[in-house]
């Protein structure tokens, strides 16, 4: 139980200070935010179950990598 009330509050609070960083549209931000915390956990977890190779191949693919 713990995880499923205390993970939300995490994952906004990295969508929160992910959206400071973006130089979009205000009302953009947020969205913007969740795209870029949605692809790194992605990245993330692909890496710990694939490997890094698969992850770097992907975040190529992405166009957010060389």
């Amino acid at each position: 139980e713990p995880y499923c009330s205390l993970v939300p509050l995490l994952v906004d609070g990295w969508v929160d200070w992910a959206a400071e960083l973006l130089e979009v549209p205000a009302e953009q931000r947020r969205s913007e935010a969740r795209g870029a915390v949605a692809t790194i956990d992605g990245l993330l977890l692909l890496r710990q179950l694939c490997g890094a190779k698969a992850a770097e191949d992907a975040a190529r693919s992405l166009g957010i990598a060389d």
